[in-house]
């Protein structure tokens, strides 16, 4: 399994973790994950675009993932569960990788 380098926001200090020890963080450490990409992403409508990612669990079974581009939050995010995070929370295609 591949490290991602996550820049600790609170403790102002880089670790490395594997991506299943980033969704524990965030599914039961109650943490939220940042991901900024160099390019903007787009859905397959080419709806919303954005280049950030935030991502936090609500009650240790439903994930939420925030948009933001340019600096600015998007009013769309989207619902998924712990099954679906292999599939859409992908830290290792990211640039910088946040933890707060």
């Amino acid at each position: 399994m591949a490290y991602i380098k996550v820049h600790d926001k609170l403790l102002n200090m880089d670790w490395e973790y594997e991506k299943e020890y980033i969704i524990d963080l965030v599914q039961y450490h109650n943490k939220q994950v940042y991901l900024y990409f160099d390019e903007v992403k787009t859905d397959e409508h080419g709806f919303i675009h954005w280049d950030m990612e935030n991502w936090c669990c609500i009650d240790g079974h439903r994930f939420i993932c925030s948009y933001g581009n340019n600096g600015r939050i998007e009013r769309e995010f989207g619902g998924y569960n712990i099954f679906d995070m292999d599939k859409y929370f992908q830290p290792e295609k990211a640039r910088l990788v946040e933890l707060a």
